[in-house]
């Protein structure tokens, strides 16, 4: 739920159940929402089986921000999937460049904050396999894996971007998309294609 939505959520629900308390407005949420992230990031602890998912968010204006999310080996759920309350955020490193040296320095300063990891998952980018190479100067020996769902486009789009029957199919799937985005059938659109490669 967006943090302007919670004031109205929280005043109808008031309202609802005749509960006499003072609605927050949407800077106390934010206020109060960004004191919860600052004091989750405070609770990793040092250890040496952290396996870590890093990424980087989208670019808002000359900021990139490296996320990285931890779950200790010995936490790993059996016989599920894994759930967001499973994962322990170990940063959130805001920074003006994304290149190979920035995000060594990053993973290398988080390493000695929180201990070299067992493994690594990333979605292929080449600065952060790079940042993960890194670490071995800290006595990374584990094993730093690509995430499926960029494992398989990137195999497909390697075995594919020659075929004359799928440039066909996307040619079509663009128009199909050009004909009816803001449409009544808008709710049928397949998902964008992304053309990002590492």
């Amino acid at each position: 739920m967006g943090v302007r939505a919670v004031p109205k959520v929280l005043a109808r629900y008031a309202r609802a159940v005749d509960l006499p308390i003072e609605i927050p407005s949407r800077d106390i949420v934010r206020n109060w929402n960004s004191r919860n992230g600052v004091a989750i990031l405070q609770e990793a602890t040092h250890a040496d089986d952290w396996v870590w998912m890093i990424d980087h968010s989208v670019q808002l204006g000359k900021m990139f921000v490296l996320v990285v999310l931890g779950i200790r080996s010995s936490a790993m759920p059996v016989g599920r999937a894994l759930r967001r309350d499973d994962m322990t955020p170990l940063a959130v490193l805001p920074s003006t460049s994304r290149d190979k040296a920035e995000v060594s320095r990053q993973l290398t300063e988080l390493a000695g904050h929180c201990g070299t990891p067992l493994a690594v998952l990333s979605d292929g980018a080449a600065e952060l396999h790079h940042g993960a190479l890194a670490l071995k100067k800290l006595g990374f020996s584990g094993v730093h894996l690509d995430d499926t769902k960029h494992k398989v486009s990137n195999l497909l789009k390697k075995h594919l971007k020659d075929d004359e029957r799928f440039q066909a199919f996307v040619t079509h799937l663009g128009q199909t998309t050009a004909s009816i985005q803001q449409t009544e059938l808008d709710h049928l659109l397949p998902p964008r294609s992304k053309q990002k490669c590492p």
